[in-house]
C-alpha cells in the first residue's frame, strides 16, 4: 500500500514489479486497484511467476532467459514503463528499472542492500527518478484492509502454506529455497495446533 501510494501513479499508467514474492504480488494489486493499464511481472524463478498468472497479471518474465527491457519496450511502443517497484535491489534489478523508465517515471526500491551500482546519470533524464520505500503509515491500514475484503486484492494464490507456531523451525529449511518447496508465503497461525509453553 505505503510502496504504491509513494509511486504517485495515474490511472491508466504502464507498471512493473522486479520480484514478486508476496510483496511484489501484493503491490501488483493494490496498482492494479489503483487504475494501472498493463502490469508487467519479472521475477528469477517460476513459482511467483505461475502465482502472478492466477492473480490475473498477463505479462510475465523470466529475468534470467526472457530480453525484458526489448519486450517490454516493444509493448509499449519505446515509451517504456510509468513506475517500477524493485523488491529485490541488486545492481541488475536497479539497472532493468533504469532501462525500463519512461519519461517522467519512477522507480520505487522496496529493498535497499549495501552494493554499488554503475549509473549513467544521463539515464535518469527526462525528469525520471528513483527512491527508496519503507515501512508503512497507519492510515494505510483501512485501505489495504478493504481492498482485501472487497477481493481487489487477493491473497489467498500468495499464501501457499499454514502453519502452527511450533512448527516454525521445521519450516524455515522451506523459505529458503521457495521455488524447491514450492512455498510464497507462510503464514504462521499463533493459538493452532499443539498448545505453546
Amino acid at each position: 500500500m505505503h510502496a504504491v501510494a509513494l509511486a504517485e501513479m495515474r490511472p491508466q499508467s504502464e507498471i512493473a514489479v522486479i520480484g514478486v514474492g508476496p510483496i511484489g504480488l501484493s503491490i501488483a494489486q493494490v496498482a492494479r486497484a489503483w487504475g494501472a493499464r498493463r502490469i508487467f511481472a519479472i521475477d528469477i524463478c517460476d513459482l511467483p511467476l505461475e502465482i502472478a498468472a492466477k492473480l490475473g497479471i498477463e505479462y510475465r518474465y523470466r529475468a534470467d532467459r526472457d530480453d525484458i527491457v526489448g519486450e517490454i519496450q516493444e509493448l509499449t511502443e519505446g515509451l517504456g514503463v510509468d513506475v517500477i517497484w524493485d523488491t529485490a535491489g541488486t545492481a541488475e534489478t536497479f539497472a532493468t528499472a533504469v532501462a525500463l523508465l519512461a519519461p517522467r517515471g519512477r522507480v520505487i526500491n522496496l529493498a535497499t542492500h549495501k552494493t554499488e551500482c554503475r549509473l549513467d546519470p544521463t539515464t535518469l533524464g527526462a525528469e525520471r527518478y528513483a527512491r527508496s520505500s519503507a515501512n508503512y503509515r497507519y492510515e494505510e491500514f483501512p485501505v489495504a484492509i478493504d481492498l482485501m475484503a472487497t477481493g481487489a486484492v487477493d491473497m489467498d494464490p500468495i499464501i501457499t502454506k499454514r502453519i502452527p507456531l511450533h512448527e516454525i523451525s521445521a519450516c524455515m529449511q522451506d523459505l529458503v529455497d521457495k521455488q524447491a518447496s514450492g512455498e510464497c508465503k507462510v503464514v504462521v497461525e499463533v493459538g493452532k495446533g499443539r498448545n505453546e509453553p
